[in-house]
């Protein structure tokens, strides 16, 4: 019993270091693919805001009953574009109170709130904004206007 050999256990230092470069490898490929799915993601999320918010302001079509359109939006309702997304959740001012009266019966004025509160804000953390020449942008990641060369999200209406 005195020649017994003592094993030992662990790992070398040579299986410490191989382990160690191969999750580097995995990390330098799978972090950037990480941070273009979350892009990917906010790019998805703000669209489909956008687009909740394009049907706030022109209504939706497909929303018909008796021949009549039941969801109008804001330009079917007012007559006019939203000077800002604030118009389409509260009623601006100079704008009529809904009058189910008017146009014939079928109502006209503010009958809102058309969008939700939340829709403000694209998933960046940046303030959408309406144009006079009927789109919607955000400004994407940088936050900044790139004039269509750049990351921003445009859609019209």
């Amino acid at each position: 019993m005195i020649n017994q050999i003592k094993k030992d256990s662990g790992f070398t230092l040579v299986e410490l270091v191989i382990v160690i470069v191969i999750l580097g490898l995995i990390s330098t490929y799978a972090i950037p693919r990480a941070i273009d799915m979350v892009d990917s993601a906010r790019m998805s999320s703000t669209r489909d805001e956008m687009m909740k918010i394009k049907i706030a302001i022109i209504g939706d079509a497909s929303s018909v009953s008796g021949g009549v359109a039941t969801y109008r939006g804001y330009m079917g309702d007012v007559g006019s574009i939203p000077g800002t997304i604030q118009d389409l959740i509260t009623k601006p001012a100079g704008v009529s109170a809904w009058d189910r009266t008017a146009n014939n019966g079928l109502g006209a004025g503010w009958n809102g709130p058309y969008t939700e509160a939340e829709e403000y804000e694209d998933a960046w953390g940046n303030a959408y904004v309406l144009n006079p020449d009927s789109t919607i942008v955000s400004w994407g990641s940088n936050g900044a206007d790139d004039s269509g060369s750049g990351d921003d999200i445009v859609l019209n209406y």
